[in-house]
């Protein structure tokens, strides 16, 4: 009899393990959203992976402009935006409803990504907080919408004409500026030159030679977010070239090569 109940136990476990959309990852125990990069899939394999939410016990958010601190009663993902075509989102638990305090986690996966979907794909992730205020010695109930935009899906083609992977990163919102990539590379006729800013400042593009000398400058106009400058190197001679992003002090540099 014992044997019995065993066994429908365990057919019991498995089956409600089976029917979870994922499974959140309980070594991290910091709140936020895990891990900050995630691991690398390919072109022509299909594309699933796991973010694993920490939802805070208590944050503080605006209240008729003043920060206030507020017990958490639950973060709502309400849209998940920017995925490539075919790819979908599904949360743990199912109403992606995150109560305050608790562990969750979001399913990303697609379809084999193919050449034509290389890109950058900036994803936003739409969020609805409620929390519970203490005014005046009476709880208020408090909500507070935000958008996260620290996430971007890059595919890119792994045959060796360009870079390596498809991968998701989460950027930091303090970083002022960042150089994402350069592709393809080699490039023949066209280049893109993606970068992130997180403030409205004119950011500095440069294309130099290994001798130093500057063969490309323009200023782009960059907003909040991650963006994509393409550049027309069918001119450019056979070589190595380095790409210079600036923003006041802040200069980040990276290389690519072109082949005619």
């Amino acid at each position: 009899m014992h044997n019995i109940y065993t066994l429908i136990f365990s057919l019991f476990f498995l089956a409600n393990v089976s029917a979870q959309i994922c499974v959140p990852d309980t070594q991290y125990t910091s709140t936020g959203n895990w891990p900050d990069t995630i691991p690398l899939a390919y072109v022509d394999l299909v594309y699933n992976t796991v973010i694993t939410n920490v939802v805070p016990l208590d944050t503080v958010i605006d209240v008729a402009g003043i920060p206030t601190d507020v017990t958490v009663n639950y973060v709502e993902i309400t849209d998940f935006t920017g995925l490539p075509a075919g790819f979908t989102y599904q949360c743990n638990p199912s109403d992606c409803i995150f109560i305050g305090g608790s562990i969750g986690c979001i399913l990303v996966e697609g379809p084999a990504p193919a050449i034509s979907d290389i890109g950058i794909y900036p994803v936003e992730i739409y969020t609805n907080t409620e929390g519970v205020a203490i005014v005046l010695g009476f709880p208020i109930t408090q909500n507070q919408l935000d958008t996260v935009k620290t996430y971007y899906i890059e595919i890119a083609d792994t045959s060796g004409s360009q870079a390596t992977s498809v991968k998701t990163k989460q950027l930091n919102p303090s970083t002022e500026l960042e150089l994402l990539n350069v592709y393809p590379s080699p490039s023949f006729d066209n280049a893109t030159v993606s970068f992130y800013s997180n403030n409205n400042e004119s950011i500095e593009l440069s294309i130099m030679d290994i001798t130093g000398k500057i063969i490309y400058s323009k200023s782009v106009n960059a907003g909040i977010g991650i963006h994509q400058e393409y550049v027309n190197v069918s001119d450019f001679d056979t070589g190595i070239y380095f790409v210079s992003a600036t923003k006041g002090a802040k200069q980040q540099t990276t290389k690519f090569t072109v082949i005619h």
